[in-house]
């Protein structure tokens, strides 16, 4: 294992006598398997452990053993306290997503203020397998099978070249202590789901199949790096304009093959989806002047190109279109959405009111952004009955500006959430909600 160890390291460019690691320790099986092979090794080393209060008893304890070891070997020790479900309620997003978000911007500040080269994950090829299928199962293109990379600037993860099968044998083999983590154990989270019923079923049906697959990310890591050739020259042939508006040569387009792959490539990263570009190419021949939305740039069906401008406002009735695929819009104010799958038992409402977690499930897109009209209703979360939006105003002691300034978002007519105040009482989470949208205005 230490033989594989080095040689892996070794392709990942870390040298024992120049490089400085900070080691991101839990305590669980994989960050100690980590930590003894560095050990082993002549590295400068620190670890750095959060304690993010979400297991009670278990999270300081957890903290207490990493403490513990760090101490018995003399390594220099960086922890951490976060309020995670504070910081999630602040700003609408996951318990999950919170806590990553927290560590990772934790290691890089002290990666940066104690001059550490490189900051070390202990991610295994069962991490990258399970990712793999998380993002197959959500749809995704080429650069969502890419699986975890072994390096990204500073991040890199050392022990990527072992699997599940062979941490434990080494833990077992050198008596590695450990903390376990008991959430692990549920299938609750797909993650769980993944690495305790469907990966095992693979690895009987194909022996070795983290390694195979292994093999096959790094063949589509190849492609993808072909096609980003590709698509770099095509853009260069394509583009012209500015930030203000891009222009796309519709001829240079429609003489590539296949044209909407290229397109694709070129207006994702503007926010549009693979729907919208299939509807696009058809248009190409069609309407000049036809329109398609994302959450912030308008394309317009030119003459001789698609125009691609920042989207601000619709001049003609003041609407904004937000599409399935859309995760975020900076107009007319930011707001993100996310997917989440929930359990409606454990799941627990945000009480910020710039947060709005709705049943996915009643929702029909495209959505609406629009201010209030006269005659506008909803039917206020807990109420069954409708009521006028006019009237809610002046229950809330709503000012001129405020009700001025008030944006309405709408699924098929139907007002869900009047922003910042009040979700409809038809599309809120229910027993029976298996996934939710959530909204969330940026601060």
């Amino acid at each position: 294992m230490q033989k594989r160890f080095n040689e892996y390291i070794f392709t990942l460019g870390l040298q024992k006598a120049a490089h400085r690691i900070l080691l991101t320790v839990s305590g669980g099986r994989d960050s100690m398997f980590m930590c003894d092979l560095f050990l082993q090794e002549e590295f400068k080393i620190a670890i750095a452990h959060c304690n993010f209060h979400l297991r009670g008893d278990e999270s300081d304890k957890d903290e207490d053993f990493v403490s513990d070891y760090a101490s018995q070997h003399s390594i220099p020790l960086y922890k951490k306290h976060f309020n995670t479900k504070e910081y999630a309620d602040e700003k609408g997003i996951s318990i999950q997503m919170a806590a990553r978000d927290l560590r990772y911007e934790w290691f890089e500040t002290i990666a940066e203020s104690e001059s550490f080269d490189f900051i070390a994950t202990a991610h295994h090829l069962d991490d990258q397998a399970e990712t793999f299928f998380i993002n197959l199962l959500r749809g995704t293109g080429i650069a969502g099978l890419h699986g975890i990379n072994p390096v990204q600037g500073k991040l890199i993860r050392p022990v990527l070249f072992a699997t599940r099968e062979d941490i434990d044998h080494y833990i077992i083999q050198h008596n590695i202590p450990y903390r376990e983590d008991s959430s692990n154990a549920s299938v609750k989270y797909l993650r769980n789901k993944l690495r305790h019923e469907i990966l095992p079923l693979l690895d009987e049906l194909q022996p070795g199949f983290s390694n195979r697959l292994d093999t096959t990310i790094h063949h589509i890591r190849q492609a993808e790096d072909v096609l980003k050739q590709q698509v770099e020259k095509a853009r260069s042939r394509l583009l012209s304009g500015d930030d203000s508006m891009i222009i796309i040569d519709k001829r240079e387009l429609m003489s590539l093959n296949p044209s909407s792959f290229f397109l694709y490539e070129i207006i994702h990263p503007y926010g549009f989806s693979g729907s919208q570009v299939t509807d696009i190419i058809n248009s190409l021949t069609g309407t000049v002047g036809k329109k398609f939305y994302s959450g912030n740039y308008t394309l317009i069906i030119g003459r001789k190109g698609l125009l691609l401008l920042p989207f601000e406002k619709d001049s003609e009735n003041g609407i904004f279109i937000i599409e399935k695929e859309t995760e975020q819009i900076d107009s007319p104010f930011c707001l993100k959405m996310k997917r989440e799958h929930i359990n409606p038992v454990t799941f627990e409402i945000p009480t910020s009111s710039n947060v709005a977690c709705l049943d996915s499930s009643k929702i029909v897109f495209p959505l609406v952004l629009r201010k209030w009209k006269q005659g506008d209703y909803f039917f206020p979360l807990g109420m069954d009955n409708k009521k006028l939006l006019s009237d809610f105003f002046i229950d809330e002691k709503f000012e001129q500006p405020q009700k001025a300034g008030t944006w309405l978002l709408l699924s098929a007519n139907d007002i869900i959430w009047i922003t910042g105040q009040r979700i409809d009482n038809r599309y809120r989470v229910t027993g029976s909600t298996e996934e939710i949208i959530r909204f969330i205005i940026c601060k």
